[in-house]
């Protein structure tokens, strides 16, 4: 009977425990378990922790009690590699001053090293350079500006006709100038209306108004605080490109060109714009349509941000992405993936494809003689692994560019 009376009295309840900083907190009390476990699970699912743990509490009416760990889930987190820079291709692209270091160029070249970077915390060359708290996020991370600068000064020394040390001095100067600006805005912020995603020319005509000469450097630091929010390249390009509606203003269409620019330069992003492909010679051969303005190419493209930058390039408004899309393509067949993966027989046809795609209608090559060696260099690797098959190694490795 005592027994039969302590079982009515007990009372039962459910404890929802996270794991924070290495500790166990108490998060929720439930009456039931399936609510609790339903609570933990989404406790990690949405990241507020890696580690839960549900708690069965039987309480008599006696306050004696016990409890039983009735679920425990921990979320193993592979450790993050190190970050690293790499070192710029193209054309060897000197700043001196700090306009040189915003525009085209200097852009493209930041976005290069700090790729790893910047495709980590979702931000584009512009915003880095205009963006105070990008800056700092930076400065934050040790030794990793300064060895970005070291790489760079390491191969523009010569061409600027600087030693090592000399050149570093300049583009430490210049990011330091690049910093003073973007703190100076920061603080002088509140001065300016805030961009709400629309009537790009009505904005900027007041941002011109308010900061006089100044006017383009506000305007774009104006935008990129707008961006803040968006943590996804591909998604900046899909909020950027239809500000160009209604914009017949040269200076606007520059801009957002730009913008949308740095954001083509990473893989992810042009493989998320571009969706599923049969194979990545078929995404280049699309690719080198699109940016040759082909009106089939283009109109194949599905409805998007693509599409849309496809026919601003085909317009001729959009040179930077035309310019930043023909990067993209001349590194990915410069690289060491099979054009076809399922039939990698299949590669010498779509490389001869793709060949006759970057010619356009007068025989100029799209990218000129830089992508003349890319293809150059693919057939020869094509070449070589060929013989390999076949057993001729020593073969392969004395063939040289020209005899593929």
């Amino acid at each position: 009977m005592f027994f039969g009376l302590g079982f009515w009295n007990r009372k039962v309840s459910y404890e929802v425990f996270l794991q924070q900083d290495g500790r166990w907190q108490l998060d929720a009390i439930c009456d039931d378990e399936d609510g609790a476990i339903h609570e933990a699970k989404h406790i990690l699912a949405t990241g507020r922790s890696k580690a839960v743990r549900v708690v069965r509490l039987r309480t008599l009416s006696n306050g004696a009690g016990s409890e039983t760990v009735i679920y425990e889930q921990e979320v193993k987190v592979a450790a993050e590699r190190p970050l690293s820079i790499s070192t710029p291709s193209g054309e060897v692209v000197l700043c001196r001053s700090l306009d040189d270091l915003l525009a085209t160029a200097g852009r493209r070249t930041v976005g290069q090293v700090m790729r790893d970077y910047l495709q980590r915390t979702g931000i584009s060359a512009t915003e880095l350079l205009h963006n105070w708290s990008h800056i700092r996020k930076l400065q934050d991370k040790g030794g990793l500006l300064m060895a970005a600068v070291h790489r760079v000064a390491g191969i523009q020394a010569e061409a600027a006709g600087q030693s090592k040390k000399e050149r570093v001095q300049t583009i430490d100067a210049l990011l330091e100038e690049a910093s003073r600006r973007a703190r100076d805005f920061a603080s002088e912020r509140g001065r300016y209306p805030s961009f709400q995603g629309h009537d790009l020319p009505g904005f900027a005509a007041t941002v011109t108004g308010l900061a006089g000469e100044r006017g383009d450097y506000v305007l774009t630091s104006l935008l990129t605080v707008w961006l803040f929010e968006i943590r996804s390249l591909a998604g900046k390009v899909d909020v950027l490109v239809p500000l160009v509606d209604g914009v017949d203003d040269a200076r606007l269409l520059a801009l957002i060109d730009g913008l949308v620019a740095d954001c083509l330069g990473f893989a992810e992003v042009v493989q998320d714009l571009f969706g599923a492909q049969a194979s990545l010679g078929q995404c280049l051969i699309r690719m080198a349509g699109v940016i040759q303005g082909r009106e089939a190419d283009i109109a194949a493209l599905r409805e998007g941000a693509l599409k849309r930058v496809g026919r601003l390039i085909q317009a001729g408004q959009f040179p930077e992405c035309r310019t930043a899309l023909t990067g993209r393509l001349m590194r990915e067949l410069a690289g060491d993936r099979p054009l076809d993966a399922r039939n990698p027989t299949a590669d010498p046809r779509l490389l001869d494809e793709l060949e006759t795609v970057v010619r356009n209608a007068d025989g100029q090559v799209l990218g000129g003689e830089a992508m003349l060696r890319a293809v150059d260099a693919r057939r020869l690797k094509q070449r070589q692994s060929v013989l390999r098959a076949q057993g001729l190694h020593h073969v392969a490795d004395n063939l040289r560019s020209g005899q593929a």
